[in-house]
């Protein structure tokens, strides 16, 4: 038996999802500066590493990337940027 911290691909998905729309959701409640909101889209970063390359992968690099932007945390927006822009060059997106 897997233990107890192993994600299966589907929890994983579902999981980054909960953790994307939580993300937003505090964003629009508590604002950029929330520790809240950094822990969620920091396991949204988290989980990203661990999965494959999603169209929700790219949902959650993207909202990930606009909380650094927007906190002017410039070298961890350029990295998700860059690696964002290598995720839509592989897909042709």
């Amino acid at each position: 038996m897997a233990g107890a911290d192993a994600l299966t691909p589907a929890r994983l998905q579902q999981e980054l999802t909960f953790q994307t729309m939580l993300g937003s959701a505090l964003l629009i409640t508590q604002g950029y500066g929330s520790p809240e909101v950094q822990q969620a889209y920091d396991r949204v970063y988290e989980l990203c590493q661990q999965g494959g390359e999603t169209a929700p992968r790219l949902d959650a690099l993207q909202g990930l990337w606009t909380f650094y932007y927007r906190r002017s945390e410039n070298q961890r927006a350029h990295a998700l940027g860059q690696q964002l822009l290598e995720l839509a060059q592989r897909h042709a997106d």
